[in-house]
């Protein structure tokens, strides 16, 4: 319980839509299928480098760059299955001319789909051609893309995480892409200021959204990806929620109930937040109001009892789940979103934390210290088995699940490089990523909405 009444502390002190895919033919006990078909395999994918045209050394560098990042991007994407170059034909591939479809189709490379291309200088920027072809339909094989590019690196990558995700959507159907998404998370300053972070899905272009030289914590994107809401206590005000806009920081009012405010929670329609407050001291429970404050409505109702971390079933906006000291220990509880049939998500002991909801509601993610274990691992809670899978082990602390907006993915904080940092991976333990490196960072947040 140690780290609810950590955070109660804290604040009393200072005031898949997506279905299921089979990553792999035999996937390891205790695993979950996650991505975009059941039963589906992964598809095979050739991704010859992009050519630049122009002989320029910027140029020549920054196609290396988009290269690079197209590559991470596809290899990431949990249900595409890039095929190791050294199998590929000879020869340089930048137009349909370049492409002879038997050629990877040979049982060497066995490729369903190419994407290839190439780079080019005009007026000073950048012109990248894209290709993308299903080499078994041959109606199917001039699909092209024009990406235009400034000359800079986060142009280059921008670029490189748009075509990813016009792939990614072109294969699987719909906006299930995630290159274009962000991740906040929290900053833990060298004086213990913490600040709210924004950074890319995969780790580069971080910037700050709050500069408060105070303490900013708990992330929660609006559904418009637009709006950050969090905890601050800047001005001695504190603990209150505030609104910042990612794109200018722009504040957005948000009416204060009074007492501790923890937690926030944006509604699946963004239309609401869901929150914890002390409004009577000692006693936090779960309220949730209009996306500005106003008509507050208090959904639990229990005395010196401790109830916090509210968060929405994405699915149908209609159940929360939130974590509650009621049973002596810090549980996961399931309660309709106006506050009735409350019950819990388990009954098996330790201390359970940070419920993360997924995209398709079938799932939550959280992090869970089992009895007689001296820390707290990433776990998936089937809602409809009961089933509990174990993602990370014998690596630090693990905590603050969040899900990326396909269900195939989600981040988290671990103290397994010996300070908290930020991590990624895929719904079922693969392809872990580190995505901060340098000092402290905690309790991230992956934005609902890429911007497309």
């Amino acid at each position: 319980m140690k780290h609810l009444i950590r955070l109660t502390t804290l604040c009393l002190a200072m005031g898949l839509v997506v279905n299921l895919i089979q990553l792999s033919s035999s996937p390891r006990q205790g695993q979950i299928n996650t991505g975009t078909g059941t039963g589906a395999t992964q598809i095979r994918f050739a991704l010859p480098e992009f050519q630049s045209k122009s002989s320029d050394p910027n140029a020549v560098k920054l196609t290396s760059l988009f290269n690079q990042v197209l590559w991470d991007d596809l290899d990431y994407s949990g249900s595409i299955l890039l095929i190791n170059r050294t199998f590929y034909p000879l020869g340089k591939f930048q137009a349909a001319s370049d492409i002879k479809a038997e050629d990877w189709k040979d049982p060497r490379v066995n490729a369903q789909y190419i994407a290839f291309g190439s780079t080019d200088v005009r007026s000073g920027k950048m012109t990248i051609e894209a290709h993308l072809w299903d080499l078994a339909v041959a109606s199917d094989r001039e699909r092209g893309l024009s990406l235009g590019s400034e000359l800079s690196e986060d142009a280059v990558r921008l670029a490189a995480h748009r075509f990813a995700d016009h792939i990614v959507d072109t294969l699987f159907g719909g906006k299930v892409g995630i290159a274009q998404t962000r991740v906040a998370y929290v900053a833990v300053g060298s004086t213990g200021n913490k600040e709210v972070m924004v950074m890319d899905y995969d780790g580069a272009n971080a910037f700050p959204l709050t500069t408060f030289r105070s303490t900013s914590i708990i992330p929660s994107w609006a559904p418009d990806g637009e709006k950050i809401a969090f905890i601050t206590y800047r001005g001695n005000k504190g603990p209150n929620i505030e609104i910042l806009s990612r794109l200018d920081r722009r504040s957005f009012p948000f009416q204060a109930l009074g007492g501790t405010t923890a937690t926030p929670a944006w509604s699946p329609d963004g239309s609401k937040i869901a929150f914890s407050s002390g409004v009577e001291p000692g006693n936090m429970e779960i309220y949730v109001a209009d996306w500005n404050g106003r008509n507050a409505k208090r959904l639990t109702v229990n005395r010196k009892i401790v109830d916090i971390s509210p968060t929405w079933n994405p699915a149908t906006g209609r159940e929360l789940a939130f974590v509650s000291d009621r049973s002596g220990t810090q549980q996961i509880y399931i309660m309709d979103a106006d506050g009735t049939n409350v019950h819990p998500m388990m009954n098996e002991g330790g201390d359970a934390e940070n419920p993360s909801w997924s995209p398709d509601g079938r799932y939550i993610a959280f992090a869970w210290q089992k009895r007689d274990v001296g820390r707290y691992d990433i776990y998936i809670h089937d809602l409809a088995s009961g089933r509990n899978t174990q993602l990370t082990s014998n690596a630090g602390d693990n905590e603050r699940p969040s899900w990326a907006p396909d269900g195939r993915h989600f981040v988290f904080a671990s103290t397994r490089s010996g300070t908290s940092q930020i991590y990624s991976m895929l719904a079922n333990g693969e392809k872990l990523r580190q995505l901060t490196k340098s000092g402290r960072n905690e309790g991230p947040a992956w934005s609902t909405f890429s911007g497309k």
